[in-house]
């Protein structure tokens, strides 16, 4: 009596191509966690990112404004008269200060 190995042949192939595809799902989480965690620590490594909702500034402003105005009539004809008008005023505004918006745990 001869027996025929092929059904079993094909179980087995097919049950090897099952545990190495398991397996190379498994090995992807593995593999991906890690590739995050090298790009999460080179990131941390470059320092704090911008946050809009938590960001301390610091500002300095300084504004210096000049201006003249001269005054004087000038007759028009008969009894009227144009005024004319000059100002002069020098104004200098400064600022220095520092604003934190929310806060960090």
């Amino acid at each position: 009596m001869i027996i025929k190995k092929n059904g079993q042949s094909a179980v087995e192939t097919v049950t090897l191509a099952i545990i190495v595809m398991g397996a190379i799902l498994v090995g992807g989480i593995y593999v991906k966690r890690g590739i995050q965690g090298r790009w999460r620590a080179a990131v941390d490594e470059i320092g704090d990112q911008y946050d809009p909702a938590f960001m301390n500034t610091r500002e300095v402003r300084f504004l210096v404004a000049n201006s003249s105005t001269r005054m004087w009539a000038v007759p028009a004809g008969g009894n009227w008269y144009y005024t004319m008008r000059e100002d002069i005023s020098n104004s200098v505004d400064s600022h220095s200060g520092y604003s934190r918006v929310g806060s960090r745990p």
